[in-house]
């Protein structure tokens, strides 16, 4: 156990650095260009000196950052101290340590070094881990690990009994699967966001007289020339994501031990996460159109706890990629309460409208400047109406739920199709609604939230189901509401 104040390793200048240069100065420097590129600074060695000494500030800072950066384990604590203007000192008990995560880039792996975060219970979902050491040695790195997760007089006979548990409980993602989902991945709509929002910034840098040119370019293209363009950036994007995941989840193992999942996975970048059993909420078993096509499906934990994923959710990925006949025996294995129930309750016939409706509808109204405009072109729109209606079409029949016992199976369809498993007791709201077209059809929309922390959480809909079926949920989990109501009165 740790008692003196740590410095991290001094690679950790060049991370900070990085960040400095990544999250504030890129920014100034784009702004800098934008302001001055039509006014004389001196010449181009002016620029040249400018430039030197706008590097030296954030390499200076980053020494500083580093310098005062301080962390000590104490008996039951985790000390940080930190800070350049204002000394800031930071204590994060054990007994509030959810999960202990350990990194390593490719930086990390060439000084043998490793990023660990502490994410603790209670913490915001959009915000960091509680606590990262950006770079401390490999073995440094496992033993703060061990050191925080609270050990007992009887841990040393607990660890052998668990080692020989772990090769038991685990499974790692073979080389024909891993390339299998990084080709059938859906990632490549991230990098497509990306370049649309940082492309723009590029015209308030560039000259006028290129970024005239460029447009002019672009609008006098032909409509079949542009479509093809468009065809050839889809199929660069969709590489880059499926180099991204095969990079991501190369090596891809999980491993149950009696209270945990540890998953480990990553190439350039390894990632080690130790997840607490009690902190899944729900799991989910996606199916992609592609995936769902061949017969494979990704599994999801939802947790609490820890912080928001870059999509925007609380997900923790189990295993990128199962034949749906290996999903039962997978939850068995590694989350034997959450098995998934046969889903016996379905939405009515009269729903099937609405939900054809809510796809037609826009791509009709989306489609009427090409059918005017460019007659010759309206068959791109009749296409759209048809994958518009065999979507809205999957999304009614693929919707519905099971409730056994205390745990409720709830499947519904956006793009692809979702099978939530979870109990009452993680529901921490749910609430039904219905607006006037629903009333006259007796229908209602239930939605459920679990892992919801200072008020984010991830919430699933049953939309346009029988007023009955609803109701049936509904009286479920009040159910258990009025139980511990009752036993308050007590």
């Amino acid at each position: 156990m740790m008692s003196n104040a740590n410095r991290l390793h001094k690679a950790a200048i060049l991370f900070n650095f990085v960040k400095i240069f990544r999250e504030v100065f890129l920014g100034a420097i784009l702004g800098f260009l934008a302001t001055f590129k039509n006014i004389n600074l001196g010449g181009f060695w002016f620029e040249i000196l400018y430039a030197s000494l706008f590097i030296l500030f954030i390499l200076l800072f980053s020494v500083i950052q580093w310098f005062r950066f301080t962390y000590t384990v104490e008996h039951d604590h985790l000390r940080i101290d930190s800070g350049i203007f204002v000394k800031k000192k930071r204590t994060i008990s054990f007994n509030r340590i959810q999960s202990i995560d350990v990194s390593e880039g490719i930086v990390h792996r060439i000084f043998q070094l490793a990023k660990v975060e502490v994410q603790t219970a209670g913490g915001d979902l959009g915000a960091k881990a509680e606590a990262v050491l950006s770079a401390v040695t490999r073995d440094k790195a496992f033993e703060l690990r061990e050191s925080l997760q609270l050990k007992t007089d009887n841990q040393e006979q607990e660890e052998e009994a668990e080692k020989e548990v772990l090769t038991k409980n685990s499974k790692t993602i073979s080389t024909r699967r891993l390339l299998l989902a990084a080709t059938t991945t859906n990632g490549f709509g991230v990098f497509f966001s990306f370049a649309a929002l940082i492309l723009p910034q590029f015209g308030q840098v560039l000259p006028d007289r290129i970024y005239e040119n460029v447009f002019d370019w672009v609008i006098h293209l032909s409509i079949p020339f542009l479509i093809l363009l468009a065809g050839v950036t889809g199929i660069l994007l969709w590489g880059t994501a499926a180099l991204g995941s095969l990079l991501k989840y190369s090596s891809f193992t999980i491993q149950k031990s009696e209270d945990d999942l540890q998953i480990s996975h990553g190439l350039l970048e390894k990632k080690q996460l130790t997840l607490a059993t009690k902190r899944i909420q729900a799991i989910s078993v996606r199916e992609d159109l592609l995936r769902q096509w061949i017969g494979y499906v990704t599994i999801h934990a939802e947790v609490v706890g820890g912080s928001m994923g870059a999509n925007g959710g609380t997900s923790v990925l189990l295993f990128p990629l199962l034949k749906k006949a290996e999903v039962a025996s997978f939850v068995e294995q590694f989350v034997p309460d959450y098995q998934p129930e046969f889903v016996n309750q379905t939405l009515p016939k009269r729903s099937r409208r609405r939900f054809l409706f809510r796809m037609i509808a826009p791509v009709i109204i989306g489609s009427i400047p090409t059918f005017y405009f460019f007659p010759s072109y309206s068959w791109i729109g009749i296409v759209l109406l048809l994958l518009a209606f065999l979507l809205g079409l999957f999304q009614y029949k693929d919707s519905g739920f099971n409730i056994a016992g205390d745990k409720l199976t709830l499947r519904y369809r956006v793009i692809g199709k979702n099978t939530v498993i979870l109990y009452r007791k993680r529901i921490q709201s749910l609430t039904t609604s219905d607006h006037y077209l629903q009333q006259r059809q007796s229908l209602k929309t239930l939605k459920c939230s679990v892992a919801a922390v200072s008020g984010i959480g991830k919430t699933f809909s049953y939309k346009d189901g029988d007023e009955k079926q609803v109701a049936e949920v509904f009286d479920w989990y009040s159910f258990q509401r009025k139980e511990k109501e009752a036993e308050a009165k007590l």
